[in-house]
């Protein structure tokens, strides 16, 4: 366990709580900053930033913004490369349990899933899946709405998440971990060497159409030459001697 001591461990359980209201879900929540500790990751959690903000007194009221993620704080865990140095919120037993038995798992991501709950991610190309899905969700809600209809408040207030610590491809570089920008990499390369192939294969095809050409031509002129022929030796023989 990445965990020091009590106050460090009352920490993350603090964040387990803000980050999810569904019970069964904070063992696999805590296990996700487990791993993202381990591994030396920022925990990029929303709740962070809020409390660095208001400093525990209310909500923010209102959606957060990429000024907010880019605010340094000493609760922010965009920009602190560990845990804050004191607790966000009062957990419940749920919550410090789940830090003391957290989920063993390879996950290291996750995002909302439309249902109150949230949807987790091993890598990140698996993570930026889960996200357009989440943004397909969203659209349709939106779709669905009455052109006219103005959500309650408290809808209003409360954006729904999309990031920290399952941050989405919006964010700068400076927000994302070794791990994300190798994955940003790797899709870069494999983007250009499916374009380099395709570019040869098109390369390729042309140059077989122009042999084909070629080889039809010669062999359309080399009949003109076998039809011409005859008609010379005809006429060489009808030619008068002299």
């Amino acid at each position: 366990m990445p965990i020091k001591d009590i106050n460090e461990f009352i920490t993350l359980a603090s964040i387990v709580e803000k980050e999810t209201a569904v019970a069964s879900e904070r063992t696999r929540v805590a296990g996700v900053f487990v791993n993202r500790l381990n591994k030396r990751m920022r925990l990029q959690s929303d709740p962070t930033i809020i409390y660095g903000i208001v400093g525990g007194k209310g909500s923010l009221g209102r959606s957060l913004t990429r000024a907010d993620i880019d605010q340094p704080t000493p609760y922010n865990t965009y920009t602190i490369p560990a845990l804050p140095p004191g607790p966000i919120a009062n957990p419940g037993r749920a919550s410090l349990e789940a830090v003391a038995n957290p989920s063993r798992t390879n996950d290291l991501y996750f995002v909302a899933d439309g249902t109150g709950g949230h949807v987790f991610a091993e890598t990140y190309e698996q993570h930026l899946r889960n996200v357009a899905r989440w943004r397909d969700f969203q659209r349709g809600q939106k779709d669905k709405a009455p052109p006219d209809a103005v959500p309650p408040a408290s809808v209003q207030q409360v954006q729904p998440r999309t990031q920290a610590p399952s941050n989405t491809p919006t964010f700068g570089p400076d927000t994302k971990t070794k791990e994300e920008r190798a994955a940003e990499q790797r899709r870069k390369e494999e983007k250009a060497a499916e374009q380099k192939k395709k570019a040869e294969k098109a390369a390729e095809i042309k140059k077989k159409r122009a042999e084909k050409k070629a080889e039809a031509e010669k062999k359309k002129a080399e009949a003109e030459a076998k039809k011409q022929a005859p008609k010379q030796g005809e006429q060489k023989q009808d030619e008068p001697k002299q």
